[in-house]
């Protein structure tokens, strides 16, 4: 496979969520929305659009968390995004799902339901950790109680760990990379109409984004440059011819 392309980067989240929202305003509604691995609430802004929302998650917590709290889901399922029954063909304008594919050990079986479950021309929108970058690799070689007391005691989330609460045992299979998107697109007829990086944890003041910096730039010294330092997370949308 040829060289990957530059990666453009953004550096905010409000960025990254405003980009996404003219991505669905773009489609012709009313529009059946999955959110495939619910989060705790629905990130995305869009005032005016008439839309259908289902939210999908093996974590029954979690999910009876959204519908209490929240109660902005339609319709709400547990079920296992690898197992193909859980998503069915054809059905949604559009799936978004966050950080979710790291979690799963078939992450690309449960990225093929994903695009079977769009109608022609659907669009997946896609966030995930990039497997093959400094942080990515420095999570796959740390022990998951030292993500548990990372989220605890440096970014001061006191649930994390727990049922229902970030973070979450991750795998991450070689698709959930930036390699590993554009080779499954190629092999099962998808177009990446957009890919971004996400440069924010470089651009805080204080202790934390310092060192962080200066870490990821350290290892891709030491790597040669073959761990990229300059992005941690991607936002894809994907299209389904």
């Amino acid at each position: 496979m040829r060289d990957l392309p530059k990666l453009q980067t953004v550096d905010s989240w409000a960025a990254d969520a405003e980009f996404l929202s003219r991505s669905i305003r773009s489609l012709q509604g009313p529009l059946e929305i999955l959110e495939a691995g619910c989060g705790r609430e629905w990130p995305i802004k869009l005032d005016g659009v008439r839309y259908r929302l289902t939210g999908i998650d093996l974590d029954r917590a979690a999910l009876e968390s959204r519908v209490r709290d929240v109660g902005d889901l339609h319709e709400a399922i547990v079920g296992d995004l690898s197992e193909p029954a859980t998503i069915p063909p054809n059905r949604y304008d559009v799936i978004y799902s966050s950080f979710v594919l790291e979690h799963i050990r078939d992450a690309e079986r449960a990225l093929k339901n994903m695009i079977s479950g769009l109608k022609r021309g659907g669009l997946l929108l896609l966030h995930i950790p990039d497997r093959n970058c400094v942080f990515g690799w420095t999570v796959r070689r740390t022990p998951f109680s030292v993500h548990v007391g990372y989220y605890r005691f440096v970014l001061g989330y006191a649930n994390a760990g727990m049922p229902g609460f970030a973070p979450y045992p991750a795998y991450h299979a070689p698709v959930v990379s930036r390699r590993g998107i554009r080779e499954f697109c190629e092999q099962n007829r998808c177009e990446i109409l957009h890919e971004i990086g996400h440069s924010y944890y470089l651009r805080g003041k204080g202790l934390v984004p310092r060192a962080t910096g200066i870490y990821a730039r350290a290892m891709s010294l030491l790597s040669l440059g073959a761990l990229p330092w300059r992005h941690n997370n991607l936002t894809y949308v994907i299209r389904r011819a």
